[in-house]
């Protein structure tokens, strides 16, 4: 059958041999778009989980048992040399609070805690220039689990619960969420479930025909 297939393709000469690499060349591209986008959607929903926890003011998307001893949190966006730093003020207000990813504890008042590219950035700028913005002792640096991106510039700087309370946009926290944003209609930090679809269209685009 093979054979027979193959002759009847063949039969109208250079034309057909022509007609038959086209084709064959449009189907291996349509299966590359295809694993692309599968691909890019994987990458992109396994990096989207590790933002799950900064979306923490977001009490109603927290899951897991409730820590026995709320925290004050409050996410903001810094600045330096034009590139963003997330930071994150916290305050503890016992022992036994909720604890983000990567780290054992949250910083107390005069604590904080970097991520490895936070830690490089703070090691080789002068700290008039950045340093001094995160007063205290640095008590812990955020492991894996914590970061979407190896070269995300993280703070998680530790103050009194009066501290953190002025702060705009400041929540009284006892869970830490770890649903991914795209499964999160209020989750700011990550990309959400039209970004999601987003990335497909990006890396996977719609064929103009039937494909």
């Amino acid at each position: 059958m093979i054979r027979l297939g193959l002759r009847m393709a063949v039969a109208g000469g250079r034309v057909a041999i022509a007609r038959l690499a086209i084709i064959g060349a449009a189907v291996a591209i349509g299966v590359g778009l295809v694993l692309s986008a599968l691909a890019g959607m994987t990458a992109a929903q396994g990096q989207n989980a590790h933002y799950a926890w900064l979306n923490s003011a977001h009490a109603e998307a927290a899951t897991g048992p409730e820590a026995a001893d709320p925290a004050w949190w409050a996410l903001r966006e810094d600045y330096f040399r034009g590139k963003p730093i997330a930071r994150i003020d916290v305050a503890v207000t016992g022992p036994h609070g909720p604890v983000p990813p990567g780290l054992t504890a949250l910083p107390g008042p005069g604590e904080y805690a970097v991520s490895p590219a936070m830690a490089e950035l703070l090691a080789t700028t002068p700290a008039a220039q950045l340093g001094d913005r995160f007063p205290g002792r640095r008590t812990g640096v955020l492991g894996r689990d914590a970061l979407a991106s190896p070269d995300l510039p993280i703070v998680v700087v530790g103050h009194t619960p009066a501290e953190v309370q002025k702060l705009p946009g400041a929540t009284r926290i006892t869970r830490i969420v770890s649903v991914s944003p795209d499964h999160c209609l209020r989750c700011y930090v990550g990309t959400g479930d039209n970004g999601m679809t987003l990335v497909l269209s990006v890396v996977g685009p719609r064929c103009s025909s039937p494909c």
